[in-house]
């Protein structure tokens, strides 16, 4: 598992967890519609999500999600701002990878429309419901714990 060439390194947090925001080259809507946040709109949460299936590990999971909604089911924007791969990539220095499907200012479809309006997405790969697949891997946990920390902090959040 490796990172996409253009990955950006954004941050890295405590515990072994870097950020790469990765939101300049997956797909884009051919019409973009639903994808900006009212104006004078401010993140005031954020909502945590598992994404149903497991599929490809690392970035590739994370560039199936986004063609899936964006291709298949048709939305007119990516789906969450996050993604936490269940095997996720690990990068040159040994740092589980996060990575970032969509700018913050960009309004993603991951919830309904004052949720999306107003909040961060973050996906878990995998589905976690109760008596399916199963729980998020111990990786899973780690990169939340740090995401979470660092997303109250930077959108000041309480």
């Amino acid at each position: 598992m490796s990172l996409p060439k253009n990955a950006k390194l954004e941050k890295v947090l405590p515990g072994g967890i870097a950020i790469y925001d990765v939101s300049h080259i997956l797909p884009q809507p051919t019409k973009p519609r639903f994808n900006k946040r009212p104006p004078g709109t401010k993140v005031v949460r954020v909502f945590f999500h598992h994404s149903g299936a497991y599929g490809d590990d690392g970035y590739d999971g994370a560039k199936d999600s986004v063609n899936y909604v964006i291709k298949q089911r048709n939305f007119g924007a990516r789906p969450y701002h996050f993604w936490l791969a269940y095997k996720p990539d690990i990068d040159d220095n040994g740092n589980l990878v996060v990575y970032r499907l969509a700018k913050n200012e960009e309004r993603c479809w991951h919830t309904g429309k004052r949720a999306n309006d107003e909040g961060i997405g973050v996906v878990w790969q995998g589905n976690l419901y109760p008596g399916k697949t199963g729980a998020p891997s111990d990786s899973q946990y780690k990169m939340a714990e740090a995401l979470t920390k660092w997303l109250i902090d930077s959108l000041g959040l309480e």
